[in-house]
């Protein structure tokens, strides 16, 4: 066939599904693929990631040792790692950790809300005063970063079809002063005048005017995070307060120094948030639903989890150590 055409690769090989299908069964899957150079895997927890047919893989140093484990996390299936570089196995939308071995050796206490977390150093550049404190302020201030040139697309929400973007949506619901449903969960963002229309309206004339970059309807949330440590966005809109931490640590942000916290913004000026304390349960595929049953008895005893319950049950557990106890 090739000989045919003088030689030339016929054109539809290069999107031809079924073609891409057979291209990944009979020379990628069989073959040693390259996915990096090791003088970026020198270091303990130095890592790189590839895209392997359809699969994200990372590849990371455990002391030395060299692993190579499907970049996808058994929690909510979010990309652990990004790109390159140090840092544990550790997931960055919910904080699920895995050792050597590939296994989860660690879920933290989820006691998360959302914020508005925005660069101040952008906020300065363009003479803006402080935080938005309402959708318009979040406008005009977007407006004003990107005319001063200091970054393209100043709104980091992510529009695709994912947890991240319906959480994001959920949270604009209540700045603009409803709710999704009523108490007998009948939906209230139907109608043009209701609060989730008017704040998925929000966030379609953001991406239209240029404010959200148009990738963010193929990106997650951990995706913005990634954009925000980067200095590309603005404002991550719909941040876990949690992940204020990692955006302050200069060994994973660029813009350590910069990111701050603040209220979502809202239409009447009174800041709406919500919690996703998330929830222990025993699955029903669960090979050993006792001793599930038994974790979750002692994870909520009075002695395991304080009085105020700020504190997660290693984390209480750990303090205690701490003063003696």
């Amino acid at each position: 066939m090739y000989q045919e055409r003088l030689g030339q690769i016929p054109a539809d090989h290069y999107w031809r599904e079924d073609i891409l299908a057979a291209e990944i069964e009979h020379v990628f899957k069989p073959s040693w693929l390259c996915v990096g150079f090791v003088h970026d895997l020198q270091n303990d927890k130095d890592f790189i990631t590839a895209q392997i047919g359809p699969h994200s893989i990372v590849v990371q140093n455990f002391g030395g040792e060299l692993k190579a484990f499907r970049n996808v996390c058994s929690h909510r299936f979010s990309k652990i790692q990004c790109g390159k570089g140090n840092r544990v196995l550790q997931c960055p939308y919910h904080g699920w950790t895995y050792g050597a071995d590939g296994k989860l050796i660690g879920v933290p206490y989820n006691n998360d809300f959302r914020v508005m977390i925005y660069n101040k150093a952008h906020l300065d550049k363009a003479g803006i005063a402080g935080a938005p404190k309402t959708p318009d302020e979040l406008l005009a201030a977007a407006k004003a970063i990107r005319d001063k040139g200091i970054v393209a697309h100043p709104i980091g929400l992510p529009l695709s079809a994912s947890e991240g973007a319906s959480t994001a949506w959920y949270l604009m619901t209540k700045a603009f002063g409803g709710d999704l449903f009523d108490q007998d969960f009948k939906p209230l963002f139907v109608s043009p005048d209701s609060a989730g229309y008017k704040a998925m309206a929000f966030e379609v004339q953001a991406l239209k005017d240029g404010l959200i970059d148009p990738a963010a309807t193929g990106l997650k949330d951990v995706e913005i995070q990634e954009l925000f440590k980067a200095g590309k966005v603005s404002f991550d809109v719909a941040g876990q307060a949690g992940i204020i931490a990692v955006y302050a640590d200069p060994a994973k942000s660029q813009v350590a120094a910069d990111a701050k916290a603040a209220l979502v913004p809202n239409v009447n000026g009174k800041s709406r948030t919500f919690g996703l304390p998330e929830a222990l349960g025993i699955p029903v595929s669960a090979s050993n639903k006792e001793a599930a049953a038994a974790y979750i008895n002692w994870v909520f005893k009075p002695e395991i989890v304080p009085a105020d319950a700020t504190l997660g049950a290693r984390s209480a557990q750990q303090a205690r150590q701490a003063e003696g106890g």
